[in-house]
């Protein structure tokens, strides 16, 4: 998040939309030979939470609307 006035950045957030699930090196053609399922399911429910986060987020950003220049003194 940006400072209208300023451009300084304040705030900062880590986007996870690049993030690997699996390693696509490993020989394992299913995904459960590579991950037990004890270790997937957080994995794919923090991936999940994340996005309805994100879903959330974009529906409360606002609308700008630019008009005539206006002289400010």
């Amino acid at each position: 998040m940006l400072d209208a006035a300023t451009l300084k950045v304040m705030h900062t957030t880590e986007r996870f939309d690049f993030q690997r699930i699996r390693d696509p090196s490993v020989a394992a053609t299913r995904i459960e030979n590579e991950l037990p399922p004890e270790k997937l399911g957080p994995i794919v429910e923090t991936f999940v939470e994340q996005g309805e986060r994100a879903r959330r987020a974009r529906e409360a950003i606002g609308v700008v609307s630019v008009g005539e220049p206006k002289v400010v003194k």
